[in-house]
């Protein structure tokens, strides 16, 4: 009888002692899945946040000109006669463009000569008379006058005669034609517009009066053109208008572009003003802002020791293409995360890896879920 107790005994403390094993081992695997939890480590891209060279960037699109578009055209009205080039040919400096019908210059030219011929006649006779005393001081005055008008017709008419033809000022290439043979023209209408080589070529931008404001005469700007592929030309601001267009509200700009002979006129280009910021100021990527609200935005703060990284509220200044000024909530020195904070919260473990490597990072996540 005893003995069957002491077995009893001992089969219960058996069955305790597994119960509290298994409890333990499961409360261990818990406490495993738990720290392994929460120990997920973010791939990041950091940069410390610096004053002095930050950089804003404003980009526009405009249009590519000449420097010198220059519009010919007659002196005189009249009948043209021929056109020697198209729109987009290339004409040397001196070469002959145009011309009007020579008839009625010609007879203008033949009129004005036969009447200085008689004008002079008459003042040679009366400087005579005058000299014999026959005729008055005023009437030899006044057949000197005439003979000088006449002087001034043939001067005017070999003028008109001179002009009757266009000349190509320059190296260059006519950007617009607007006359055909045949054709009436009217003196001082524009026949040809026609763009001057040596004079180079400018990138006309119109601006917004906010980012006018902030551009000066003499800044670069890089500027890339649409027909030109992956490549980037230097330039410059030369000019900025002091007022805004009527019809479009909007500041014109203008950026000297070096010397290329693949660029043409009317070609589309966008430029990247470099605006330096003062050196009291801060600019970050603009890949580090999120939640933003107002003028406010969130900024995840990398500490190197812990490598952990902490919510920090900053109030925003200038937003840019590629960065945005702040104005509070940040030092120098400071290091922020720039790209993988989708997933972050407040106390987060990362892991600090190179430019590039946080999308790659992403894209084998996805492949393995």
């Amino acid at each position: 009888m005893h003995n069957n107790i002491f077995i009893l005994q001992i089969t219960l403390f058996a069955i305790l002692s597994l119960s509290a094993c298994t409890a333990a081992d499961s409360d261990d695997q818990n406490i495993e899945q738990k720290t392994e939890k929460s120990e997920i480590i973010y791939p990041v891209e950091i940069s410390t946040v610096v004053a002095g060279d930050n950089k804003e960037i404003i980009s526009s699109v405009g249009t590519l000109r000449f420097r010198r578009e220059t519009s010919l055209g007659f002196t005189t009205s009249g009948k043209v006669s021929n056109v020697q080039y198209n729109e987009g040919d290339n004409v040397k400096r001196g070469t002959l463009i145009a011309a009007l019908d020579s008839t009625t210059v010609n007879a203008d030219i033949g009129l004005a000569r036969a009447e200085l011929d008689r004008a002079k006649a008459e003042f040679d006779r009366f400087e005579t008379l005058f000299k014999q005393g026959w005729i008055t001081k005023s009437q030899l005055e006044r057949s000197q006058a005439n003979y000088q008008a006449a002087q001034a017709r043939i001067e005017q008419a070999n003028f008109a005669s001179d002009t009757a033809k266009l000349y190509a000022p320059s190296d260059g290439i006519i950007i617009r034609r607007n006359i055909d043979p045949g054709q009436i023209i009217s003196a001082g209408s524009p026949a040809l517009i026609f763009g001057q080589l040596d004079s180079g070529y400018i990138l006309r931008i119109p601006l917004t009066a906010s980012n006018a404001a902030k551009i000066n005469v003499g800044i670069p700007v890089e500027v890339s053109i649409s027909s030109i592929k992956e490549e980037i030309f230097s330039a410059r601001v030369t000019e900025i208008d002091g007022r805004a267009n009527e019809q479009t509200g909007a500041f014109l700009a203008i950026v000297e572009l070096p010397a290329d002979k693949r660029f043409k006129s009317g070609q589309i280009g966008k430029a990247n003003f470099i605006i330096a910021n003062d050196n009291n100021e801060i600019a970050i990527a603009s890949s580090a802002i999120s939640g933003i609200r107002a003028s406010e935005a969130i900024i995840y703060i990398y500490d190197s020791e812990s490598e952990t990284v902490s919510l920090r509220n900053v109030t925003l200044g200038t937003l840019g293409d590629t960065q945005v000024q702040i104005l509070q909530g940040l030092s120098i020195g400071e290091q922020i995360v720039t790209r993988g904070h989708e997933k972050l919260t407040q106390g987060s473990t990362v892991k600090v890896v190179k430019r590039g490597e946080v999308k790659n990072a992403s894209r084998a996540e996805s492949a393995d879920k």
